[in-house]
Order: structure tokens, then C-alpha cells, then sequence
């Protein structure tokens, strides 16, 4: 249909409803809410839009609700009145204002091009091209603004600071989006990267690891490499169309999916989650180890902190390096230094590679890069100078190898022939003993285990007891793999070990007690200290809640996760074993009378509060298979001698595949008052659920009242709803415990942040909730933005005939 607007009549036609996804070099239209552009397929829509005073024009989705823009036009050069008209003019689309000033154009020169056509394609771009559709002579994926769509393309740049304008470009302000201060965008014609830039003299923000041929190492975003007039581009590649990958105002790049049930933008990855994501963090010569709560900064090896003991402001050479100097230091799963010294050679493998860097005076480091895309080529990578920007990873990166100082001597034969003579010998013996003390542990273990298995008969059975350390191993290959398994260095520790180490488990030991039965402190013949969970003869935690916490907790390997170094069967006992944390459980800090309540200030409270987010964030994203706790609460908190929080009873966990959303059981386990509505009262839980607990628990920590004994007045009000009718009164500062607010550490706006996340988080709703990694983003970014909470979960004790646990763990106060 050809839809013809006259300038000089445009203002009749101002109550018409005009929706189309072509305009041709005859065409104009003018700026009104009522006229449009609509892609094939209706997903995406271009036209005239106001913030405020100020108009543009730009593409958006359609069907989304909550209007989300994916492009603009004019947004250094806004308009501000109404009275505007976009037409194709010579061999430009060019926008005019009320008097028919040019205030954007596709800056295409003054050529002419004859029956050019304006069209917006189903991916959302704007394209100018021809009568033939391929044919385009301009289009808005090569102009992008804050957002990344999917078959947009970044081109590595062989200007330094990204040459070419296909970068993005972050808003001024939330409700601003003229030009920000931050960029984002592909740079390194040879090492290509994804680098967010910040301010005039385009400071570096972020750095991603390096491209291997099918991926960037740390970046979760699919992209598909190929070659244009000599310059790498990088195409992001999604199927779906609902996903974008967005630079905010504060210098964030948010990767969000559409969820079309809850109505809402999900967070599926940010960058910069923690310190160890900004650039050159621990400063030159020191690596950053995000898997520490906080992240740590270490000097390489060979390095010492260039200011005393302060590793943040980068490291220096011990001593410094000869030109001859041919020892190198290995570092595994490393982020690679930034290239900005570096050279390549292709191919080369390891040792070419090695030599390569002994021969340059000025080489401090090398690698080989082998790309894996199908070709098996490799490159090797040699650096100079200082290395910026090192970052272990937990499960990628490659090696690097760091020079250091000194040289490995030749031998002469004389030397060479003594020394293979003595080193013989030597290992004669070394073997010899070897063998003795193989055959006298063999025989040790032997009687151990023979005596184990004996006892054990009563309570599992003789074949039960003979194959339970099999059956957990096994369970292990299946869940994660048998190569992981193989490193799983937990068999069976000798009962008569955990005897002595807890006294025969007196009671002067017993340290904490709850649902499962009694925790112990025990101290090993080694001197380290232990924590003994002992499971009473009548708890409900059978063989199959057992081995789902040996299980767990020995493959998920985090900071604020609490550490298993063992377990024992003997006759009727059960016991794990695990490392002593000295500071008890959250629990007791918060309700445990007397001065524990109030020993938290602020600033500890919320050091906790991040560090529970940070081992839920990896136990539902971090890790290879997703786990649901289902039992979180303050008792489940370790907190270690620097008051570092550890997640503790894994034994109602359970694996949840991330493609399913939730899962059924016929007994809901867990504590009442931490259990979300949809988990107590139907059995369905997933990730949400553990949501829910924690939300609670965050309401816990400001308020410094528990959910489960609390009351408010004789309508019997519980902590969720009576803090949320405070907050949506304006009274929230009601809410906070005395001593948060006494506390010198005592930050409002962030005790205010923490209350409105807690409230997001125990909404009825499982949908309604956000997802871990959004409240990261939300607690440690004070730009996110805080949706306004709903009615929290409201489900009634009487359900449940007072009963405060339903199925709990121990709940041990250690």
C-alpha cells in the first residue's frame, strides 16, 4: 500500500492511524504518536516518541509493554516541539524540523539516487537501499546506539580506540539518551577483544578475555567471526529475536531476554559483577581471584607490591631480569595481559614460543593460543613490558608462562654422568621405601576398611555398606563427570579418628544441635580444627539426603560456600565432617540474646548480605548444574573468623535443570517461615524458592527480627507483610534495628536499597521475583534501577498446626 504525505497537507491528517514498514523517496510523514514504521512480523516499530519536553525518533519493540528503545536517530539533537517531518531526500533519509531545518541525516553525500526505499527489516534494522532488497546503501546496524541486537556486527578496528563507529555508545542519563560517557565496542586487529571505554581520554573500564576462534573466553554472548576488506567483524548471534545486549548509563553491559510470563527483561549476564571484572583492578604485575569474598589481588611470581604490602597498586620485579635469563614460571587458567605490548608469531608451538621469548631481552611472558575453530592453528603471543589486567579464572583461561630471573647451566658429560649415578641410586632407594610404606598403608587401610564395612552391616546392609563409597562416586560421574570425580579426594575417614577428635563426641564439644541431630568441634592430629555433624538415630535425613550433601558440597568449590572434608559410617552413626568456622551461624548473631544481637554493625550486615548473594548467584549460574538449597535461612549461614558467610546443609538440595522452571515434590522440606508460598503449599520449588528464603533472611538482617517468632499487634501480622506495609506508608526507617542505626557504619540509602530488595524477593508471585545475578546488580550498583515491590508471600501458621519445622536440616548454631 503507498501512503503519500503532502507537506502542505500533513495537518489534516493528524487523527489517522497510519502504520506501514516501507517509505519510498516520495514519501514523508509527520511526527505523531499515530505514525509509524512496523517491522514484518510486527516485533519491532520506528517512529516519534517524547521524553519530556524532547522528541526523537528511533525503533523500539512493539509488543513490549514497558517501551524498550533499541536505536535512535537524532539523540545528540533532539527536537522540541512536535512539528517535525522524516522523508528521503536526494540519497539520504533526512530528518526536518518545524522549519525545515536538516536536524539528522544518513550523511550520504549529495549523490542522487533514484526510487531509493526506507525500510525497516524484521531484525529490527533500518535499512536505505534501492529498488532490489539486498542492495543497501545505509543502515542503522552499522549506526547503533546503546544496544546490541542480534546479526549486529562489531568490527575489530585496526585504529586504536575504536576507528570504526560501530561501537556502542551509552545513554547521557536514564531518562537522557544523548551521547554517555561510556563506549562499547571491538578493538585489536590481531588480538581482537571487547573493551567498555570511558570518557574523553577513553579510559579503559573493561576488558573481556580473548577470542579463540569460536568465543570470547569469559563472555557468555555467542558471536560469529568472519572477514570484511581485511578487518575482522564479530556478528552477535541469538535466536531469540527478545534478546539484547544493552550499555548502561553507569557504564554497565547488561545482556537481557524478554520473559514473555512475567513480563519482564532478565538479566542473563552482566559484565563488571565483581572488582575483578574492571580493568587493571590489582594494577600491573598482579592477578585478581574473583573465587575470594572480596576478590584478592596476588603478585606473579617473582613480584613483591610495588607500595608496601598493597598489592592493588600493582607489582615490580624482585630482582630485576637478565637479558640471558631463560626460567619461566607457569600460571594456569589465566586471563591473557592485555595485548597492548604483545606480538605474534604464527604458528609456533610451546617451546618455538618459548625460545622466541628468550630471545627478546625485552619478553616478560609468552603463550601459545591454539584457536578452536576447526582449523587446529595456533599462535604465539610474546609480551613486553608490564602485564595489565591478569584475572585467574575458575574453569577457562589459558597459561601463561612469566619469566623470571636466572638460567638452567648445561652439564658437562663429566658432571652430567655423576649426577645420572647418584640420581640413580638415589632413586633406588626412594623406590624401595616407596614400596614399604605402599604395603604397610595398603594393610592399614585394608583392616580399616574391613572394619568399617563390618560395622555397618546392621544398619545398611552388608551389599549397601560394601558399595556405599562406590555408590557416592558413581552418583558423582553421573551428575558431573567422570573426570571431575577422579579429583574427588573424599573417601570414608576412620570413625575411631572422628572419636578422638571430638572426645568420644562429649558434650563439652557440642557446639550446636537442630533438626538432623548435634555438631561437634573436633580437632585432627594435625592440629586442624573440625566441625562433626552427627545425625541422630531418629532423624529423617536418610542415606539418599546423606549422599546428596556429600555430594554437593565436595563439587561446588566457592568462597561462601561452607567446605566438606569428610564423612564416616560406623553400625547406626552418620557423621560429615567439615572445616571449622569459628564465628557459629548468622542465627545466633542475630537472635541469640544477649550482646550477639547487636555485635553486627552496618557494614558487617552487609558484607554478609553480598556474600550470600555471591554463593547463590554460583550455585544457580556459577556452577555446571543448577542447585536449589530449598532450607536457607540464618541457622544454614556459617560465618568464618573474618566473618565471611558460608552456605551450610546441602542435604535437601536438589539439581534442577536450568531448561525446566520449577519442580514438583509430594513432601515440601524445609523451615517454616523461610519456605515460599508456592513450595509450602504445592511442593513446586526452583531457583525462585531459594529466592524467597533469602529474601527473607535480608529482612531478617535489617529488621534483626526473626519471621518465624514474630508478631505485630492482635492481627498477628507477620515480618513480611508488617515491613511492607511500613515501606509503602513512607515509614520503612521504622523498620531497622536500633543497633544498625547506632552503628558508626550506618549508610541510609543502602540500608533503604537492601530493605526494597528483600520486599522484591518474598513477593507472592515466584515470577515477580528477580533473579540472582539481578540482585547482585542491585545491591552492589546503586544506578540499577529497584522495581517497585508487590504484596509479599501471605501464608498462614495455622496450616501448618504450629508446627516451626516442617522437614528441616540441623539448623546447627556452629
Amino acid at each position: 500500500m503507498d501512503f503519500r504525505f503532502s507537506v502542505v497537507v500533513y495537518l489534516l491528517i493528524l487523527v489517522l492511524a497510519n502504520s506501514f514498514d516501507v517509505v519510498d523517496s516520495s514519501d514523508s510523514f509527520y511526527v505523531s504518536r499515530n505514525t509509524s514504521l512496523v517491522s514484518p512480523g510486527g516485533v519491532f516499530e520506528l517512529g516519534f516518541f517524547s521524553f519530556g519536553d524532547r522528541w526523537y525518533f528511533g525503533i523500539w519493540y512493539k509488543k513490549i509493554p514497558k517501551r524498550t528503545y533499541v536505536w535512535f536517530g537524532n539523540r545528540d539533537i533532539p527536537l522540541y516541539n512536535s512539528n517535525a517531518t522524516l522523508e528521503i531526500s536526494g540519497a539520504n533519509i533526512i530528518l526536518l524540523d518545524s522549519n525545515h531545518r536538516i536536524i539528522w541525516d544518513t550523511e550520504r553525500g549529495n549523490e542522487r539516487s533514484p526510487e531509493l526505499v526506507a525500510e525497516l527489516l524484521a531484525n529490527g534494522n533500518l535499512v536505505l537501499r534501492n529498488k532490489d532488497p539486498g542492495d543497501y546503501l545505509w543502515q542503522s546496524f552499522d549506526n547503533p546506539t546503546n544496544t546490541l541486537l542480534p546479526d549486529m556486527k562489531l568490527r575489530s578496528s585496526k585504529v586504536p580506540n575504536f576507528g570504526s563507529r560501530r561501537y556502542l555508545a551509552s545513554w547521557k542519563a536514564p531518562d537522557d539518551p544523548a551521547k554517555g560517557n561510556f563506549i562499547f565496542g571491538m578493538d585489536g586487529d590481531k588480538f581482537p577483544r571487547i573493551l567498555i571505554m570511558q570518557g574523553e581520554e577513553i579510559t579503559k573500564v573493561y576488558r573481556s578475555g580473548g577470542w579463540n576462534g569460536i568465543e570470547f573466553a569469559d563472555l557468555p554472548l555467542v558471536f560469529n567471526s568472519t572477514n570484511e576488506d581485511g578487518e575482522s567483524t564479530f556478528v552477535y548471534q541469538d535466536n531469540d529475536i527478545y534478546s539484547i545486549v544493552t550499555l548502561t548509563s553507569w557504564g554497565s553491559l547488561n545482556w537481557l531476554t524478554w520473559n514473555q510470563r512475567s513480563q519482564e527483561w532478565t538479566l542473563r549476564w552482566t559484565a563488571l559483577l565483581t572488582y575483578c571484572d574492571r580493568y587493571n583492578h590489582c594494577g600491573a604485575n598482579s592477578y585478581c581471584n574473583p573465587h575470594t569474598s572480596p576478590p584478592t589481588c596476588n603478585c606473579i611470581t617473582g613480584f613483591e607490591p610495588a607500595t608496601s604490602r598493597n598489592v592493588t597498586g600493582g607489582c615490580v620485579r624482585k630482582t630485576p631480569v637478565s637479558c640471558n635469563s631463560n626460567r619461566f614460571s607457569q600460571l594456569t587458567k589465566m586471563k591473557l595481559p592485555d595485548t597492548v605490548d604483545a606480538k605474534q608469531y604464527s604458528p609456533y608451538e610451546l617451546k618455538t614460543c618459548r625460545d622466541m621469548c628468550v630471545k627478546d631481552c625485552h619478553c616478560t611472558a609468552y603463550t601459545v593460543i591454539v584457536y578452536q575453530n576447526g582449523t587446529s592453528s595456533s599462535n604465539c603471543v610474546t609480551w613486553s613490558g608490564d602485564l595489565l589486567d591478569l584475572q585467574n579464572y575458575a574453569m577457562a583461561g589459558q597459561d601463561l608462562y612469566i619469566r623470571l630471573n636466572g638460567k638452567t647451566k648445561n652439564k658437562s658429560r663429566i658432571i652430567i654422568g655423576l649426577s645420572l649415578g647418584a640420581t640413580a641410586a638415589v632413586i633406588i632407594i626412594v623406590i624401595l621405601s616407596v614400596l614399604c610404606i605402599w604395603r604397610r598403608k595398603q594393610n592399614q587401610a585394608r583392616a580399616t576398611a574391613i572394619d568399617v564395612m563390618q560395622s555397618n552391616e546392621d544398619t545398611f546392609g552388608a551389599e549397601e555398606t560394601e558399595t556405599l563409597a562406590m555408590d557416592i562416586m558413581q552418583s558423582n560421574e553421573d551428575i558431573f563427570g567422570a573426570e571431575e570425580t577422579e579429583t574427588l579426594q573424599l573417601p570414608p575417614m576412620d570413625f575411631g579418628l572422628i572419636l578422638r577428635a571430638t572426645e568420644n563426641f562429649s558434650d563439652a564439644n557440642e557446639i550446636g544441635h537442630g533438626g538432623f541431630g548435634a555438631v561437634y568441634k573436633g580437632r585432627l592430629p594435625s592440629g586442624q580444627e573440625i566441625a562433626v555433624k552427627r545425625l541422630s538415630e531418629v532423624s529423617r535425613q536418610g542415606t539418599v539426603e546423606f549422599k546428596t550433601e556429600v555430594m554437593l558440597i565436595a563439587n561446588l568449590q566457592h568462597i561462601n560456600l561452607v567446605k566438606l572434608l569428610g564423612w564416616s559410617v560406623h553400625e547406626r552413626e552418620r557423621v560429615l565432617i567439615y572445616e571449622y568456622l569459628e564465628n557459629g551461624s548468622l542465627q545466633h548473631h542475630l537472635f541469640g540474646g544477649g550482646q550477639n544481637s547487636s555485635d553486627l554493625n552496618w557494614q558487617m550486615r552487609f558484607d554478609i548480605i553480598k556474600g550470600i548473594c555471591h554463593g547463590l548467584a554460583y550455585m544457580q549460574d556459577g556452577s555446571r548444574v543448577m542447585i536449589v538449597h530449598r532450607d536457607l535461612k540464618p541457622a544454614n549461614i556459617l560465618l568464618d573468623r573474618n566473618m565471611i558467610p558460608k552456605i551450610s546443609d546441602f542435604g535437601l538440595a536438589r539439581i534442577c535443570s536450568r531448561s525446566e522452571s520449577k519442580a514438583v515434590t509430594t513432601k515440601p522440606s524445609g523451615t517454616y517461615g523461610y519456605m515460599s508460598p508456592e513450595y509450602a503449599e504445592s511442593g513446586l520449588y526452583s531457583a525462585k524458592s531459594d529466592i524467597f528464603s533469602f529474601g527473607v533472611m535480608l529482612l531478617e538482617i535489617v529488621s534483626g527480627k526473626e519471621n518465624r517468632s514474630f508478631s505485630y499487634s492482635l492481627c498477628r501480622t507477620n515480618l513480611l507483610s508488617y515491613i511492607w506495609t511500613k515501606w509503602n506508608d513512607g515509614n520503612w526507617e521504622e523498620t531497622i534495628e536500633q543497633a544498625i542505626q547506632e552503628s558508626s557504619s550506618f549508610q541510609k540509602h543502602q540500608v533503604r536499597r537492601c530493605l526494597e530488595v528483600g520486599l522484591l524477593c518474598v513477593q507472592q508471585d515466584a515470577e515477580d521475583r528477580p533473579q540472582m545475578l539481578s540482585v547482585v546488580m542491585m545491591l552492589l550498583n546503586e544506578a540499577t534501577d529497584i522495581p517497585r515491590p508487590k504484596l509479599p508471600g501471605f501464608y498462614k501458621a495455622e496450616n501448618y498446626k504450629d508446627q516451626s519445622e516442617i522437614y528441616s536440616t540441623s539448623g546447627s548454631q556452629w
